[in-house]
């Protein structure tokens, strides 16, 4: 599609999964990669809506009702299937969740990348009634290591910010309003209830300075919020900050346990890990502790789109 006399491609970002800062994060970081890039690719989202605290002009919410994906092809049909129709990308990701979305991207007769973190055993499997179909995807992409067995590309993990995009100490200090000489810790969690509350009953450190306890980014039964003063959306990305953190506190969830990881973190954080039905968070803190990324996924997936687009407009 030509904008201005440029070639600009399309690319739509799907999730029908119950979403939080998750898989905002996970678009997001796309986005911002291809921003690095200078890239001339626009990505929007597609998914169930955000909260109010958490809203991008982006992420193009719609509701998911059970009746749209029951059975899956309806949801072509549905209010979202025909955003996504009618906003006519050239390319289809799709996150983790792909068996609801499967028959709208046949119905699309597009190219669609499906992006796997662990998955549980047989989660290429499908069912029965909805049976993972390779010819439906160009590309399966993991971006976790060992993410998921059968020879599948591989990059490394998808993070929304890099070294360089973090801020200053100074700055961080200044932004959250933390006392001088005082430590900085960081909770950050999107998760169920009663998480939130385990992660804060781990102890403060004591010692000649005192600690300030910042809780970023919770979603736990209610709208994500920073607890002390200011927007939450001015610490989005929240990964920003980590660098500038005496210590982090955090579930073993895929965007923080790598963010922090890339971002040189990871000898002051403490990790708990949660029990999810579609993820292993005790696996992730067990098998991939002592991974260090080379690369940020995300820049790398931005320049497998370009590459991509590029040879469909020749």
């Amino acid at each position: 599609m030509a904008v201005d006399g440029e070639a600009r491609f399309r690319v739509a970002f799907l999730c029908v999964a119950p979403t939080g800062a998750g898989h905002l994060s996970r678009a997001g970081a796309v986005r911002r990669a291809l921003a690095r890039a200078g890239a001339p690719v626009e990505l929007r989202a597609f998914g169930p809506p955000l909260p109010p605290a958490l809203a991008q002009p982006w992420w193009i919410g719609t509701p998911i009702l059970p009746s749209d994906v029951r059975p899956p092809e309806r949801l072509a049909r549905s209010e979202l299937g025909r955003a996504v129709s009618a906003w006519e990308p050239d390319l289809v990701i799709v996150d983790v969740y792909w068996m609801a979305v499967q028959a709208l991207v046949r119905s699309l007769q597009l190219p669609a990348w499906l992006l796997l973190r662990r998955v549980p055993p047989g989660w290429l499997r499908g069912t029965p009634a909805v049976p993972f179909a390779d010819d439906a995807w160009e590309r399966v992409i993991t971006i976790e290591p060992d993410a998921c067995p059968g020879g599948y590309d591989a990059i490394d993990p998808v993070v929304l910010v890099n070294p360089d995009e973090c801020l200053t100490a100074p700055e961080v200090h200044a932004a959250l309003q933390v006392p001088a000489g005082h430590r900085l810790e960081l909770v950050t969690h999107a998760g169920i209830p009663g998480e939130l509350a385990q992660l804060l009953s781990r102890p403060t450190p004591d010692g000649p300075n005192l600690w300030h306890r910042e809780i970023l980014g919770v979603h736990d039964g209610v709208l994500p919020q920073r607890q002390t003063a200011g927007a939450w959306r001015a610490t989005w990305p929240a990964a920003q900050l980590y660098p500038a953190a005496d210590r982090i506190v955090c579930g073993a969830g895929y965007n923080t346990f790598w963010e922090t990881r890339w971002l040189g973190c990871t000898e002051r954080t403490t990790v708990h890990p949660f029990p999810r039905s579609t993820d292993d968070q005790a696996w992730r803190l067990q098998r991939c502790h002592g991974h260090v990324p080379t690369n940020n996924g995300a820049d790398t997936l931005a320049q497998l789109l370009v590459a991509r687009l590029s040879r469909a407009a020749r």
